[in-house]
């Protein structure tokens, strides 16, 4: 429900991964409960920054939000999502002296 771009707000970056210019793609999967909850969440692919791959995850069981999955009889039931983060520190605007 909602945009998934929402579940990482632009301030999310952890600030000691920022440091260390720590950069990579992260590969998640949730698991889902028949009401839609996130019973949890897994690195599936690691962006090879072990900051980044627990921050999606926290900011996704934080801020996630899923319909109930339904089976052919449309009765709700237990489901699964993957996504992906693709963590990149961007640059500032530049500045004129």
């Amino acid at each position: 429900m909602g945009s998934v771009a929402e579940w990482f707000p632009a301030d999310a970056y952890p600030p000691q991964a920022r440091a260390k210019s720590q950069e990579g793609l992260t590969v998640y999967a949730v698991e889902l409960d028949p009401r839609g909850r996130i019973m949890r969440c897994n690195v599936v692919q690691s962006s090879g920054s072990d900051l980044l791959d627990s921050t999606t995850c926290t900011l996704v069981i934080s801020n996630g939000r899923f319909r109930p999955a339904r089976d052919a009889a449309g009765k709700s039931v237990a489901g699964r999502y993957q996504g992906s983060m693709r963590w990149k520190l961007v640059e500032g605007p530049a500045s004129e002296e």
